[in-house]
């Protein structure tokens, strides 16, 4: 079951414009069925408050927004509710805990499925796997067979498998993933920010670990190849190129897509937030702020936006304790690895994908990362796993 759990948490099949293996419904089906884990995991006393604001704050939060957006455009509820559904995801966290043993059998499955969404990115990227239907290569943000799907969960896999190969722990398993992992996100994907968050996160690694120097020198080789193939790809006049250039051209990025969402947002802060227009209700945002308005291109900006200048910050607050409190009760390695690494690219990634709003499936898997085998009292826990377990 917890490879069944991981292959929705890596998003494989989740139905996105850029997933050519996408299937209508799957993340609802998932939200469904994790909600009905909720009562067998809190039939286990689990310690501490945090799976209590697992609970709470995703329909809260969604809610408010839906609430905010009816006030504000007088956009239906239920339309509003839709669009915020994904916060949802972050209940994933209660199968995940559930079903995970401990943490080592956790990483274990979640990186044997972020190497098989790998290699299918990768065969459907060469032409050997056919998609399961025609996806949407945009002028705006595709690049020629472009497929982008289950990036953010590879970029913490290559990461953590990274990590642990600069303490000299890595298994074989940790090898393939950093391999395919980049292959995948650099050659397949070929989005930016996540390229970008790899290569820092993994700098600043390189320059405080003491793991085997011959790791080391794979992994400023893996770098090596980022740059040259994001920076060159062999001609100064690719797309790819002129993507990157942007970073460095400030008045480019001013006028670019993110840019002029970024510059409404802030002519139309509000104290208490305008909540988020689903694109079912009157094209959502097109038809008000025009058609390069998009609340999930400029993450921290779309919290304000959505929840104001005084409610934003205390979902930033909520989502650091997300990160803390597994990093505090970790008591392996390989756990405080894996929740920081985690923490630390997802926060890189603020500018450009709100982490509560569209990246809460990743939030459930960091607090279950560091949760996983210490949640729950011995004595529970035993009867726990006899009963969940073996019958």
């Amino acid at each position: 079951m917890l490879y069944f759990w991981m292959v929705g948490v890596v998003s494989i099949f989740t139905l996105t414009p850029h997933n050519p293996f996408g299937i209508p419904g799957t993340r609802e089906a998932y939200i469904l069925l994790s909600a009905a884990y909720i009562p067998f995991f809190f039939a286990q006393k689990p310690k501490g408050y945090l799976p209590y604001f697992v609970l709470l704050i995703p329909p809260l939060a969604m809610t408010y927004s839906a609430a905010m957006a009816g006030f504000t455009f007088g956009q239906p509820f239920l339309a509003g509710v839709m669009e915020e559904r994904r916060m949802l995801q972050l209940w994933t966290f209660f199968p995940l805990a559930v079903h995970a043993r401990d943490f080592d059998h956790l990483m274990k499955v979640f990186l044997r499925v972020c190497i098989l969404a790998a290699i299918m990115g990768i065969l459907n990227y060469i032409g050997v796997l056919p998609g399961w239907h025609e996806y949407e290569i945009s002028a705006a943000d595709g690049r020629d067979g472009r497929a982008n799907f289950a990036t953010n969960p590879l970029l913490i896999a290559t990461l953590y498998s990274t990590e642990m190969m600069l303490k000299s722990k890595a298994t074989r398993r940790d090898l393939i993933a950093v391999i395919l992992g980049l292959t995948f996100l650099v050659v397949v994907a070929q989005t930016r920010q996540i390229v970008l968050a790899y290569m820092l996160v993994t700098s600043l690694r390189l320059a405080f670990s003491r793991g085997n120097a011959v790791l080391k020198f794979f992994t400023m080789g893996a770098l090596s190849l980022i740059v040259v193939y994001a920076a060159f790809e062999l001609s100064t006049d690719s797309f790819l190129v002129a993507k990157y250039a942007e970073l460095l051209d400030l008045e480019s990025l001013s006028d670019s897509a993110r840019g002029s969402t970024i510059a409404t947002i802030y002519n139309n802060l509000s104290a208490f937030g305008s909540g988020a227009l689903s694109l079912s209700w009157r094209g959502g945002f097109s038809e008000i702020y025009g058609q390069n308005f998009f609340l999930s291109d400029v993450g921290i900006f779309a919290t304000f936006f959505r929840f104001g200048v005084i409610f934003a910050p205390v979902i930033l607050i909520i989502t650091f304790l997300f990160f803390w409190a597994p990093y505090k009760k970790s008591v392996q390695t390989s756990q405080r690895v894996a929740v920081s690494v985690s923490a630390i690219a997802l926060i890189l990634l603020i500018p450009t994908g709100a982490i509560f709003e569209h990246k809460s499936v990743l939030l459930a898997i960091v607090v279950a990362m560091g949760y996983a085998g210490n949640m729950f009292s011995k004595r529970i826990r035993v009867r726990f796993t006899s009963t969940a377990f073996n019958a």
